[in-house]
């Protein structure tokens, strides 16, 4: 350390020399850890942008394969709709057929029945309307249904539309209750009206009475035919049908389906064992010199950055062994040291000692 301190100016331009090949050092490894941090990332962004283009790709044909498959199962599966939707037409108009043939008779026996209440009226000369349910419940209520109709129709008489009728008009309250209680003196003069109408004479009653009777036959039959048309409904048997063809027709379009999805399946299972692979075979191929290349330049730039850093790495020690440990870490560094030269070049101090009390004054 004396022999250093009490040197001079040759002694200080080694050190210089010194911290200048560590600047020079220190720098070419920065510059060459910059390039080897640039080729890295180069390198991650080719593998990232091959393994995109590798999954892009595969997806893509993938899906126009199951696209094509998928066009060619939907017009299988139109065809079965299609096929399923003719059955059921035609057994919908079998079942129309077979009702209609076995209602047939109940239907012609309560059209002569009509016939016949209508010959009844006339002869009576009671209006051909009158032969309703509606009129019946009014006028000749005997069952469950004659007297709810009844009922309600009294409802309406005497609260719905008196009330409806007095909202819409704008008078004063008293005229209200008057047209209120008028509406429903019309309504029970016309009923009374019609019912004594009715009962005018004993060839209306009695004409009323064998039509009620004819009526309730009528309701029997319609009965029957309700139940009949139910059982032929429900019946499981479609033997008699004739509904063979489009059974063998919806067969043969659901064998189209079904190979249809098996293909899309096997199409599918074989693209991704092996077309996938050989997708990604081929744009490894394609894009794998480049990544390699770079991951090769990638090694010389690593074994250079290590040399470069090893080199500066005996700089630094040289130079903190050999002179920081004299003049001081913080005067060190090329200008400290030119300093410290100008210092002894001037005659203001004869050894670095000197020129280092001088320098930290």
């Amino acid at each position: 350390m004396e022999n250093f301190l009490s040197g001079g100016i040759e002694e200080l331009k080694a050190a210089k020399d010194c911290a200048a090949r560590l600047a020079r050092l220190t720098a070419a490894m920065e510059e060459s850890e910059k390039l080897l941090k640039a080729n890295d990332k180069e390198v991650s962004a080719q593998r990232k942008f091959m393994a995109d283009k590798i999954e892009a790709a595969i997806r893509n044909r993938r899906g126009e394969l199951e696209k094509a498959h998928d066009d060619q199962l939907s017009i299988a599966q139109r065809d079965l709709r299609s096929a399923e939707k003719n059955r059921k037409s035609a057994k919908s108009k079998a079942v129309s057929d077979r009702i209609t043939g076995e209602t047939e008779h109940l239907n012609a026996a309560n059209k002569k029945l009509n016939t016949q209440i209508n010959q009844i009226f006339r002869k009576a000369k009671i209006p051909t309307l009158c032969n309703t349910a509606f009129y019946f419940a009014l006028f000749h209520a005997r069952t469950v249904k004659d007297f709810l109709i009844f009922a309600l129709t009294v409802l309406a008489a005497i609260a719905v539309i008196p009330n409806v009728v007095c909202a819409l008009l704008n008078v004063s309250t008293v005229v209200k209750i008057l047209i209120y209680v008028g509406i429903i003196i019309v309504f029970l003069a016309i009923y009374f009206a019609l019912l004594a109408a009715g009962r005018s004479s004993e060839a209306k009653i009695t004409a009323f009475e064998k039509a009620y009777q004819l009526r309730k036959r009528i309701a029997a039959n319609k009965k029957q035919i309700k139940a009949l048309s139910s059982n032929i409904r429900g019946d499981k048997d479609e033997s008699s049908y004739g509904l063979e063809g489009y059974d063998a027709d919806i067969q043969r379009c659901q064998a189209i389906v079904d190979e249809a999805e098996e293909a899309k399946e096997a199409a599918l299972s074989d693209f991704d064992e092996y077309t996938a692979g050989s997708v990604r075979t081929e744009i490894e191929n394609e894009s794998l010199p480049a990544i390699e290349q770079l991951e090769a330049d990638g090694k010389a730039l690593k074994s250079d950055f290590l040399e470069k850093q090893e080199a500066a790495q005996k700089a630094k020690t040289e130079l903190a062994d050999k002179y920081a440990a004299y003049l001081g870490a913080e005067n060190a560094s090329e200008d400290k040291i030119d300093e410290l030269i100008t210092i002894i070049s001037d005659g203001r101090a004869e050894t670095i000692m000197q020129a280092l009390d001088v320098l930290n004054g």
